[in-house]
């Protein structure tokens, strides 16, 4: 994906296969990275998209902070409240040490969507009880935080936080 200056100049942007397309929009991965460089506590960041049952694809940001500090979902969408659009604003939030990388450095951003999907998948289908509990009582779900520290580990060294709860 990209663009010809009238010159003739060409500028690659993104790739067309990163793409997400959320609700019919579509969402450039790289451009939400580039905000989200802005975060003062954010040093690296890849976005990818997670499928969605009502969007088609939700926005997860895998971050790595700086010297460890910490960071909640509801600090990424405040950040991002108002400065960008709203389907742009990631649902997910994943903190991480370092990201899945080729021999040659490059971020393997397949990889990182299928461990996403998995451990999302096991995950919800946890907590899909409580899940349609809130439902039920007129709750509105609220985004998801998935947090995981020290590297790629089992799924049990993830956490869900929905509608402000840790699960």
């Amino acid at each position: 994906v990209g663009w010809v200056e009238p010159e003739g100049w060409i500028h690659i942007t993104d790739r067309a296969k990163d793409m997400i397309i959320r609700g019919g929009e579509n969402v450039y991965p790289r451009e939400v990275e580039a905000f989200l460089y802005g975060h003062p506590r954010i040093r690296d960041v890849q976005v990818i998209g997670v499928p969605d049952e009502r969007y088609g694809e939700e926005i997860m940001a895998w971050v790595q902070t700086e010297d460890g500090a910490e960071i909640t979902v509801e600090e990424v969408r405040e950040f991002c409240q108002g400065r960008i659009a709203h389907y742009k604003v990631p649902r997910y939030v994943v903190v991480v040490d370092e990201f899945p990388l080729t021999v040659t450095g490059k971020v393997r951003k397949n990889v990182m969507r299928e461990q996403s999907i998995e451990r999302l998948a096991v995950l919800l289908r946890g907590h899909l009880g409580h899940l349609r509990r809130q439902r039920r009582g007129g709750c509105r779900l609220g985004p998801g935080l998935a947090v995981h520290r020290g590297g790629l580990q089992p799924v049990a060294h993830w956490l869900l936080v929905v509608a402000g709860r840790v699960h």
